[in-house]
């Protein structure tokens, strides 16, 4: 089985963080993010049940400017995806076997957004 998600929701990058200097701040700012991404998924795939079995993730990075981040800058807005995601399409992210992260890319609408592509397999 398959899924495809898109979280077009705030991006934290790592030197966002460190800018921000706050950890009140940067935790209300992932706590936006885990809310935003739970919500998205449950709207995207209705009906979902969390699986159990191990799976493959791949991520695409989309930028909305030309100045193209570092390919892990964007780790910490993955990390709380992957916490929301806990009970809406897996029990634990400890589930996650591979994860390839591509290089991230100018998207052709100038948005920001991180696409997930969730491959659930067969145990």
């Amino acid at each position: 089985m398959i899924y495809e998600f898109v979280y077009d929701g705030p991006i934290l990058t790592a030197n966002r963080m460190r800018q921000m200097n706050n950890r009140l701040h940067v935790a209300a700012t992932i706590r936006e993010i885990k809310e935003h991404a739970a919500t998205l998924f449950r709207a995207q795939h209705k009906g979902v049940k969390p699986v159990s079995s191990r799976f493959a993730v791949e991520i695409w990075d989309e930028c909305k400017t030309a100045s193209l981040r570092d390919i892990d800058a964007v780790a910490p807005t993955i990390k709380a995806v992957y916490d929301a995601l806990q009970g809406a399409l897996y029990e634990d992210d400890k589930q996650i076997e591979t994860a390839t992260l591509h290089r991230p890319y100018k998207s052709a609408d100038k948005t920001n957004r991180i696409v997930f592509r969730f491959e659930v397999y067969d145990d």
